[in-house]
This record gives structure tokens, sequence and C-alpha cells, in this order.
């Protein structure tokens, strides 16, 4: 499935009512299972003590994570409301405008993260949405931000089920996505860079999968615009 996305207006802030949405019932299983699908880490810097904790405590909600065959995962839906109640600190955030403070900041680093994993796992994005801008952690066309409007969502489409673990390690957040049974394919992730007639930035990005050393699917994931900053 293609996305287009134009970064005009894409926040990474969760407000004060971010993701007020119906909350869902997941299954979270501390056993883990044996075949690993996919992993996947981004680097985060140690020294910011209230963004790493605005990631630990969204992770929680997802550590552990199990998804039965066609369920839905929905990032705002299992991590809900950020606010300074539960427990969400005030952290630097990127909006289409450049850094601002924001309660829960640093929380897309973990979507982002999740997203990855979540295509090298050859799983079924449902909605994903791009940055406003480019993101340190991250290379363009792979990085995916969540807000009161925009959800990170996926569908498990094996045939058993699948288990999330996401933490952080010294300077790593991790995402690993295990299943009963091996993935049995490589799965790659592309993405080639072109500049538009106005100087931004277009990200295309597309997911091969191979079987026995040989390219069997390509996939057009998204397509995705960065404006360039003016200083």
């Amino acid at each position: 499935m293609l996305v287009f996305s134009v970064i005009a207006a894409a926040f990474c802030s969760p407000s004060r009512n971010a993701a007020k949405q119906p909350q869902i019932r997941y299954q979270l299983d501390t056993k883990p299972m044996p075949k690993t699908l996919s992993e996947f880490s981004t680097h985060v810097e140690t020294s910011e003590k209230s963004r790493n904790a605005n990631i630990r405590l969204a992770a929680s909600h997802i550590n552990g994570l199990v998804l039965k065959p066609k369920e839905t995962f929905s990032f705002n839906n299992i991590v809900g409301e950020r606010t300074e109640v539960l427990g969400y600190k005030n952290a630097p955030t990127l909006t289409s405008f450049g850094k601002i403070e924001g309660i829960g900041g640093g929380i897309c680093q973990l979507a982002g993260t999740i997203y990855n994993a979540v295509l090298l796992a050859d799983l079924e994005i449902i909605e994903r949405h791009p940055h406003g801008l480019r993101v340190r952690y991250i290379a363009a066309g792979r990085d995916a931000t969540v807000s009161p409007v925009d959800d990170l969502k996926f569908t498990n489409t094996h045939s058993g089920p699948i288990r999330l673990v996401v933490y952080l390690k010294g300077p790593r957040l991790i995402c690993q996505i295990e299943s009963t049974a091996p993935l049995g394919k490589q799965v790659d992730i592309n993405v080639e860079i072109s500049r538009l007639p106005d100087g931004n930035m277009l990200a295309r990005t597309y997911r091969q999968i191979s079987q026995k050393g040989k390219e069997v699917q390509r996939e057009a994931i998204s397509e995705d615009v960065y404006p360039i900053p003016h200083n």
C-alpha cells in the first residue's frame, strides 16, 4: 500500500488532550516467543532524562503486547493520553516549525522505532505519518509521528501471534517482534531520495522481499516530502 504524504503541519507533539480514543484491551505477556521476526533500534541521548522517561513510560504500555492474527495495533489506543497527571514530562518535541517544549516529548521516536521493526517483520501498515521536518535519529522516509490526530497502526497479517518487545538499553531504543514461527523470508527497506523543483526532499520508501536470495516482491510503502529549513 502506497501512502503519499506532503508534510506541512505534522506534529510530534502530544498535547493535553492527546489520544482520547476508545481503549481496546490487549494482552501483555512476559513470556518470550521462540522466534524473532525482526529487530530495529535507534540512538537516544542518555543525557536527555525527561525525554527518555517519556519513552520508557510509553514503552511500558507496549512491551510484551501480543497481537493475534488479524488484530490491529493502534499506538494511541494502547499508550493513551500523554499528560502530566499520567507521569509524562516536558521535553523537546518536533513540529513543522522546529523544536518546542511539550508534554510527552520523545514518544515519536518510540513510534518510529516500532514502525521500522513492523516493516522488517512484513506486517501490514494501516496508518503512519511522517514528521514535518527531518529527525536526527532515523533516516528520511522511515520516521513516524504520533499526535492527537496522527496514529501508528498495523495489522498482524501472519498466521500466528506476534509479541512486541520494546526497551531502552544504554544509548539504544530497541524494538523486537517475536512469533512462534520464523519469518521464512528476507525483508529489506530501501529509500530513494530525490530533490523536487522547489528544493524540498522527496523520500520514496520500498519494502523488498527475498526468498532463497532472489527478490520476489517490491512494495511501495510511502512517498514523503520533507521541507528544507530556511535560515
